[in-house]
């Protein structure tokens, strides 16, 4: 039997050997929960690009025409450059049809859209 504790509040008869065993396992508990808690709130991954869609005809444009090279590529358009007619779409799905590519689908996110295109 160990030496009491009665003046902590705890069961004098109890053994100090397991007292600090239950200590140090709700510390290491409360860690583990503050730990999990703020990789949550910063997703872990503090240095996440943040999406850059274009909201011009003439820089989409001359993107395509000049940074499109891989048998697949992406690009992302701003949901205000989606007008009614779909002119600006024209004017840079012609560039992009110059350059071989043909259109295999979109993604829609949140204020943008992320055009998918492969070489044919």
């Amino acid at each position: 039997m160990g030496v009491g504790t009665g003046h902590l509040g705890l069961d004098p008869h109890e053994d100090l050997g397991d007292v600090a065993a239950e200590k140090h396992y709700l510390f290491t508990m409360k860690l583990l929960v503050t730990v999990i808690t703020a990789c949550s709130l910063i997703s872990c991954n503090p240095m996440k690009e943040q999406p850059n869609p274009f909201t011009n005809v003439e820089e989409a444009r001359n993107h395509v025409t000049q940074s499109f090279s891989k048998p697949e590529e992406q690009l992302l358009i701003a949901d205000e450059m989606n007008d009614p007619m779909g002119l600006n779409m024209t004017i840079i799905g012609d560039a992009i049809l110059k350059k071989g590519y043909m259109p295999k689908g979109f993604e829609q996110k949140n204020g943008y859209r992320i055009y998918f295109y492969k070489k044919e």
